[in-house]
């Protein structure tokens, strides 16, 4: 009904604006079929078909007759026009009057496949619509034209150029049409027993099977219309844009991040701060031919020795305007608390060092706009260390959202949580953890914690918009007013869903995210990514089963990887950052912009600051654990 009362409302509208001329797009599926003579014409004054109607036929005849009965009274004038199955650039490579698909590489066409389709190729119909517009009132007005080809191809043919040009993986059964219609009834058979409708519709089994001739006489009289481009013309076009691959970012392209080709002396690397997280950057740099760490720092000159005694660097210091003394630094890390990142930052832009700086990026945005400037008038890259954009099932999740196969995106969820009260000795819930500096922070733990989900999720929700932000206090956290925290924005490509959370148990960390075609779950802590859609044809109940299976199979398959990875040593929770760290060091080598630029960092220091506005974190709070 939305259709047809959708038409009546636009044609009001059009009239009452002044709209000299309307164009009503229909279809030949509205025309009588079901007991129409093969070897008859089928013209404009052909009747609607009444008794095998489907869904999308029935909504075209209501829609036409809404039209017609508007005519009378309309100042605008009115034609409709009626093309036959439209193909081209940007379209389904699945046809109406084909069959039916079975899965992405298997096609079962109803009998011989020797059906000429009636098709109009979209370039065509075009020029049937610009000839609509421009011709005079007497001659068109409310007219009613079919819009086909004169030239056509058989199904055999369509499958033939899509397999030899576009998918060689593509199998083609053929089904007699006895079969369908028995296999047809039994699938009705069971609909009625499971009150689900059939997806295979005798109406549908019929047109694949028998031959229809359309006649394009009238609008050819009429407009002076002739099919510009023809079928041979049209279908390279068409399979052409088949084949094009969508052009993919280097952020999507696993097999290239992080390789470096240039054979070009490693650089030198300074690490300020040797706390926790410096263990895995050294470790990580230790690995790489085209990095040698030539001085570590940190304030406190033991830790400073100690790190540079476990992975042999030769110069260490408690101090980073010492460490530059070493001389040659091509590269500093900036592994210390936030409140320090902007003036090491600038300090190493100066000395004309690349940085990489660990998250958060800064205290605040003012601080990260500082940042981006003293690397941009510097000349040198500036990287943020937003790890888990660069974790292996996020790029698969990136590649399969820029080739496009989820449509268009809907919205994302990035959760980011664990149960902090389970570990009674961390830092963050103990007596001494009231000292600890991410209390300090304009966000508190949160503002620790939160680049994580959030820069993922403003990978691919893109720039955020208006945000709506609330807390909820589980009494895990004795030294912030909350410790659950949700956000939900209004972004640039779609809306998007934070939820950080310190006391929900088990510990997870996954992406959502949904398209009009498709939908994603990225397990980012178990390195598990499953796609999940329709059944295509399938009923319901049975589509649903099988993506059961197939989630169930992934699962398992992604247990069984990270199982072996454990066994053989290989496993490690920081895989993203040594992808960033790897491709941050490409790109200095060879000039390409840096993977998480200092913008995206700014970006999140922006949105985390929109963030706390909005709530009340630095409240009154208890002297210790044990809130009541």
């Amino acid at each position: 009904m939305g259709t047809i009362e959708g038409t009546g409302h636009l044609l009001r509208c059009a009239d009452q604006a002044g709209v000299r001329r309307f164009i009503y797009i229909s279809s030949i599926s509205v025309y009588q079929f079901s007991t129409w003579p093969a070897d008859r014409l089928i013209t404009e004054e052909t009747p609607y078909e009444t008794q095998m109607l489907t869904n999308y036929s029935r909504s075209k005849i209501e829609a036409e007759k809404t039209v017609r009965s508007f005519v009378p009274q309309a100042r605008m004038t009115v034609v409709t026009l009626r093309p036959g199955i439209l193909y081209g650039e940007r379209g389904p490579w699945v046809l109406p009057r084909l069959g039916y698909r079975c899965g992405a590489n298997r096609f079962v066409i109803v009998g011989s496949g020797k059906t000429i389709l009636p098709v109009v190729y979209v370039g065509n119909l075009v020029d049937a619509v610009l000839r609509a517009v421009q011709a005079d009132e007497e001659t068109i007005s409310s007219q009613v034209l079919n819009v086909v080809d004169d030239q056509a191809f058989t199904q055999r043919e369509w499958f033939r150029r899509y397999k030899a040009e576009v998918n060689p993986r593509l199998r083609v059964w053929r089904c007699p049409y006895w079969l369908a219609l028995l296999v047809g009834g039994m699938s009705r058979l069971a609909g009625r027993v499971l009150r689900r409708p059939s997806p295979i519709l005798k109406s549908h089994l019929l047109q694949c099977r028998r031959q229809y001739r359309y006649s394009n006489e009238k609008i050819k009289g009429l407009l002076g219309w002739e099919p510009r481009v023809q079928v041979d013309e049209a279908l390279e076009r068409t399979m052409s844009s088949f084949r094009r691959p969508r052009l993919l970012s280097r952020q999507a392209n696993r097999a290239l991040l992080g390789t470096d080709t240039t054979k070009k002396a490693p650089l030198r690397v300074g690490v300020v701060g040797c706390g926790r997280i410096a263990a895995t950057h050294l470790s990580i740099l230790s690995r790489m031919a085209n990095a040698k760490v030539v001085a570590v720092c940190d304030l406190n000159a033991e830790a400073a020795a100690e790190a540079a005694r476990k992975y042999g660097v030769p110069h260490y210091c408690s101090s980073p305007e010492a460490l530059f003394e070493v001389g040659g630094v091509d590269v500093v890390h900036v592994l210390t608390p936030p409140e320090s990142h902007k003036p090491v930052t600038e300090l190493a832009a100066k000395q004309g060092c690349h940085v990489y700086v660990e998250k958060p990026m800064a205290v605040d945005a003012p601080e990260a706009e500082a940042m981006v400037r003293a690397a941009e008038q510097a000349g040198v890259l500036l990287c943020v260390g937003h790890n888990h954009v660069f974790d292996p099932v996020v790029i698969e999740a990136r590649r399969q959202i820029e080739s496009g196969g989820l449509g268009d995106l809907v919205c994302a969820e990035s959760y980011y949580g664990f149960d902090l009260s389970s570990n009674r000795t961390a830092v963050y819930v103990t007596a001494a953890g009231r000292h600890h500096w991410t209390f300090g922070l304009p966000g508190g733990l949160y503002h620790n914690l939160l680049p994580h989900p959030l820069s993922v999720l403003l990978d691919i929700v893109g720039e955020p918009g208006e945000m709506v932000a609330m807390t909820r206090d589980m009494k895990v956290v004795p030294y912030q007013q909350s410790d659950e925290l949700r956000v939900l924005m209004q972004a640039e490509k779609a809306l998007g869903l934070l939820s950080l959370s310190l006391a929900a148990s088990p510990r997870f960390q996954y992406l959502r995210v949904f398209g009009t075609k498709e939908s994603l779950f990225v397990d980012v802590l178990n390195k598990v990514l499953i796609c999940q859609h329709t059944g295509g044809p399938l009923p319901k109940a049975i589509g649903r089963g099988l993506n059961n299976f197939k989630q169930a199979w992934r699962m398992l398959a992604g247990t069984l990887r990270g199982t072996a990875q454990v066994l053989l040593g290989k496993w490690t929770p920081y895989e993203g950052t040594e992808i960033l760290i790897r491709e941050f060091y490409s790109a200095v080598h060879e000039g390409r912009p840096s993977p998480i630029p200092g913008q995206a960092g700014l970006q999140v220091m922006k949105a985390m600051d929109g963030i706390w506005a909005q709530l009340d974190l630095r409240g009154a709070v208890s002297s210790g654990p044990g809130r009541a």
